[in-house]
Formats: C-alpha cells, structure tokens, sequence
C-alpha cells in the first residue's frame, strides 16, 4: 500500500525517535512518499493522503485520493471531505490504513474460509453474478430492476455496513473453480422491538446439495461468536422452505416462532478470553 504524508506533519514527526508511527508503517510493508503536492499529480494508481492541512486535503480529494486528516491543537473548524479524522497521528496503524484505503477502493476483505470456500465482502463488480444466482427465488427479495441501481446499493452497503459494523452479507466464493456461488453473513434485525443479528444465506442452485450451505453458514456462526458480543443469533425462514428448516436444525437453531416467517434462536458459545484467564492465576 503507498501512503503519501502530507509536508506539515512529515515536519512535525521527523524529528522523532526513529519508531515513531511512520517507521512503523514502514516496517508493516507500506511505501511511504513525502514532499509538496505536486507529487501527487505525478502519482498514477492508488494511494492513501495523510495530512494535518486543510489546503493539501482539499487538494489530495480533487485528485482522487482518499484521506485520512489528523487534527491540531489549534483545530478548530469542523473537517469536511476526509474520510477519517484522526485525534492523533499515533493512532494510524497498518491495519486502519488499510481499512480506509480498502473502503475507498472498493478493495474486498476476506472474512473467514473454509476447506472449499471463502467468505469475503461483496463488491458491486459482483453485481451480474448475484443476479444469476438471485433468478427464479421464492424465498428472497428480488434485486431492483436496473443492474446499475443495484452497483450503486452495493457500493454504499460496502462503505457503509461493512465500515460501520464490521459485519454484513458477503459473497460465497468456491475455492475450486473461483466462482461466485452465493451469499451469506449477519443482518441487523429486530425482535420485541430490540435489536438482534440475523444469520441470511443463499447459495445458487447449480451449487446445491453439495453441503456449501452448511459450510458457508457454519463460517458466519463462528465469525459472529469471535467478532460481536451478541449472545444470541436468529434466522428467519419461510415454513414452506424446507431444505432451509432442515438446515437451521441441523446448525442447532431452536425454533420460537410458528408463523408464516418462522423465526430461530441460537445461542452463541463462546470461548473463555485469555486475559480473563490470566487474571484468575
């Protein structure tokens, strides 16, 4: 990842000790460019802008580059355009540089694997695959119309589910063949007028009957008893769609709802934190 730092805050960090916070970039793999503005004109492909300035944000974002903009003691005015403001410059670590380069990009992130898939953020360049795959369901809301109103509901559910939450539908990917084969993930719902998460899958029909919902599911159950603190999961599922209640069975889902729209329950096992056994010893 190629990082540009704006001249004002390379100034105020050169004289730092050598693991101040871009040494440590550094070390993490990222290529890190100094000087005045006009580099970045001369730059071509992607890059991140870090800067302390007012001017050079303004300028980075009419050429196309998103920012991360680190606020001042004397700052005052309210941030407009940066798509991070940063209290402290020793806050900005690889792993949240990445996140803003990514989310800008549209970079997807794996999320989990398993022996034959991987689950991984959609994109809208999937865009013509789910609609292959969403043709002909009973059970889902079909996708709008227009495939261009669809890119533009995934680009804003990219920068904005997964940004937020950390969590959100994802593409199913087979390993084998590289294909895109479904969806699956966590949704935010609502019961009792409280909110709860939402297991949702789908997976193709030229896929099915090869245990890759099973799999695919099993994958979101881990990921959401590692990454939230929610005690408990639900799915919901239309009475009439059998293999689905079948399935929602055999992940352990208790059903507590006998509607049209049934709902499940299953509570999240999670593993004792190393810390809290640390403090026990």
């Amino acid at each position: 990842m190629d990082i540009w730092i704006g001249k004002d805050l390379e100034k105020r960090y050169q004289n730092k000790r050598s693991d101040n916070w871009m040494e440590q970039l550094k070390e993490n793999g990222c290529r890190i460019f100094f000087g005045n503005l006009f580099q970045t004109e001369k730059k071509k492909g992607k890059m991140l802008c870090i800067t302390d300035s007012k001017i050079e944000l303004e300028s980075v974002k009419k050429r196309g580059f998103p920012c991360i903009y680190v606020e001042t003691e004397k700052e005052g005015d309210f941030i407009y355009g940066a798509e991070l403001v940063a209290e402290e410059a020793e806050d900005l670590t690889k792993e949240l540089c990445q996140s803003v380069y990514r989310r800008f990009y549209q970079i997807p992130s794996v999320v989990s694997e398993t022996p034959r898939l991987i689950l991984r953020e959609t994109v809208p360049k999937d865009t013509e695959e789910l609609y292959r795959i969403y043709e002909g369901e009973m059970y889902l809301d079909p996708l709008p119309e227009d495939p261009e109103e669809e890119k533009r509901i995934l680009a804003s559910y990219f920068r904005n589910m997964y940004g937020i939450y950390g969590y959100g539908i994802w593409s199913v990917i087979e390993k084998e063949s590289g294909k895109l084969i479904g969806r699956a993930g966590i949704e935010n719902g609502e019961k009792d007028q409280k909110g709860i998460l939402e297991l949702g899958y789908l997976i193709g029909k030229q896929w099915r009957r090869k245990g890759y919902a099973y799999e695919a599911a099993k994958a979101v159950i881990r990921y959401a008893q590692e990454n939230t603190t929610e005690e408990k999961l639900y799915m919901r599922i239309h009475r009439e769609n059998i293999p689905s209640l079948k399935l929602a069975q055999k992940l352990g889902f208790e059903k507590i709802s006998e509607e049209l729209i049934c709902l499940f329950c299953k509570k999240l096992e999670r593993k004792r934190n190393f810390r809290d056994d640390k403090k026990q010893l």
